[in-house]
């Protein structure tokens, strides 16, 4: 039977109405602890200080940060925790290299690849520019589609915007130019750079012609545009060289030893930051968020009817997700099944009070049924506290996509992100995302939002969830 969005609002409410407790969603959320939200805050900024200022996947610094999870779970009577050991392939960059009629420039962003498997380059061949067209605005960014670019390398402009799903220039991408050279419009940390050019639709599915990407800097884009807009003839050469790497890493998992076992709550935060970051926004921030929550039902006061799982995802910076698509696909059937839903926490302690988009009311992509459910449950709850709050795009740049995607597993879905990095966080992939960046109060405040969300999924999540005529997942997609 499916169940209307406004009739399983009605049925939360009447649920909530219908369950009373002598220990409540307020007594639970009293639980959490600022202090002990600043004390792991500080411990994975000291992580990041001792190993070269980060705790990037593959690096010491995320080991470390592991061994601090794992201490804060060790000791608990209430919760079994194990790591989860996995592999991955991965490259190092050997050679990465861009001239301009024999002049070496400064490559800004690691080539990037599309449309096709990365692969070794050397490429020589004619620079052309790709001037704006019209209207040209952060809005409507059209390029000028008359110039010829077959066979050549392309240098183009990139827009600086901050609009979700309209950060990339919008070009025709179906020539065969052999590669693209995008220069900065104003600055703008790398990783919001090429988290744009990932998110342009029409660059990724030009799968006909594979092509690779750099960016260099303004001052030289605008150099090199000067002299092609003047008449020169300029011969440019890629050259990309890599070889292989495994990385080997954890996931750390905790899940409570009472509550059904057929009904698993999963909340999850990646722990690793970026490479040149200590990460502390991004995500030190939902780490200690599901620490505080481990803490509050350690004590033993909260016993939760589903059982509750906690996971510290490796690998989930860049779009990679290497963790949490490592977890969903190791899964047996009879595991997937019993997984209720999803809930993820990114980048929580500055920004906005940021709920994914459940519904699609926003941005018109929705979770799979009952993720609208919990976006009602989060927004409430903010509302009731006098917050304002701002639904999410699912960009696919989080460990939620492992849970709601057809390659992994398909789950409701829901949690709470700062919003957009550069608008929200101006210390967004950079040094400057230590300690300091973090507003431990805001960070308590999604904390007890997460805390009273838990709450209330754990208690009654079988009637305030639509029911739905499968629980599928990528076991029983592939008939296993």
């Amino acid at each position: 039977m499916k169940v209307s969005y406004s009739t399983a609002v009605l049925l939360y409410a009447a649920v909530a109405n219908a369950h009373p407790s002598s220990f409540t969603s307020e007594k639970f959320q009293s639980l959490i602890s600022q202090k002990s939200l600043l004390s792991d805050l500080k411990a994975f900024d000291q992580i990041a200080s001792n190993n070269n200022g980060n705790r990037a996947f593959g690096e010491p610094g995320y080991v470390a940060s592991v061994n601090h999870v794992k201490s804060r779970l060790e000791k608990s009577s209430r919760f079994k925790s194990w790591t989860q050991n996995f592999e991955t392939d991965s490259s190092n960059i050997d050679l990465l290299s861009i001239t301009v009629n024999g002049k070496s420039y400064n490559v800004k962003m690691p080539l990037g690849w599309a449309g096709g498997e990365a692969r070794d380059l050397d490429i020589t061949a004619p620079l052309a520019v790709l001037d704006w067209g019209s209207p040209g605005t952060c809005e409507h960014p059209y390029y000028n589609n008359n110039t010829d670019t077959t066979g050549k390398i392309v240098l183009m402009r990139r827009v600086n915007c901050h609009n979700p799903g309209k950060h990339s220039p919008h070009v025709d991408m179906s020539s065969s130019s052999l590669g693209y050279i995008f220069y900065e419009d104003n600055y703008e940390p790398l990783g919001v750079s090429k988290r744009s050019i990932f998110n342009n639709n029409k660059m990724m599915k030009r799968e006909q012609y594979p092509f690779s990407f750099i960016q260099m800097s303004r001052a030289d884009g605008l150099e090199l545009t000067s002299r092609l807009h003047a008449g020169e003839e300029l011969i440019a050469r890629f050259q990309f060289k890599t070889s292989p790497l495994k990385i080997e890493s954890q996931n750390v998992i905790a899940e409570t030893k009472a509550g059904d076992p057929n009904k698993v709550i999963l909340l999850g935060a990646h722990l690793d930051s970026g490479a040149n970051s200590p990460g502390i926004n991004d995500n030190a921030s939902g780490a200690a968020l599901l620490l505080a929550l481990f803490d509050a039902i350690n004590q033993g006061k909260f016993r939760p009817k589903n059982k509750i799982r906690f996971a510290w995802w490796a690998g989930g910076q860049g779009y990679l997700n290497f963790g949490s698509s490592h977890y969903v696909l190791n899964l047996s059937k009879k595991e997937s099944d019993s997984i209720l839903l999803y809930l993820n926490f990114d980048m929580v302690s500055r920004g906005r009070f940021g709920v994914y988009d459940g519904d699609g009311s926003r941005y018109g992509y929705y979770g799979y049924p009952g993720s609208e459910i919990i976006e009602k449950l989060f927004e409430d709850y903010f509302t009731s506290m006098g917050l304002p709050v701002r639904p999410v795009h699912w960009h696919g740049d989080s460990d939620y996509y492992s849970f709601m995607s057809p390659e992994y597993v398909i789950k409701p879905v829901g949690g709470l992100h700062g919003g957009d990095a550069l608008l929200d966080d101006a210390c967004w992939q950079q040094t400057c995302d230590n300690l300091a960046n973090a507003n431990v109060t805001h960070l308590e405040i999604n904390t007890k939002a997460a805390a009273h969300a838990l709450y209330v999924l754990s208690q009654t999540y079988k009637e305030i969830i639509p029911a739905v005529p499968y629980n599928q997942t990528a076991a029983s997609m592939a008939g296993y």
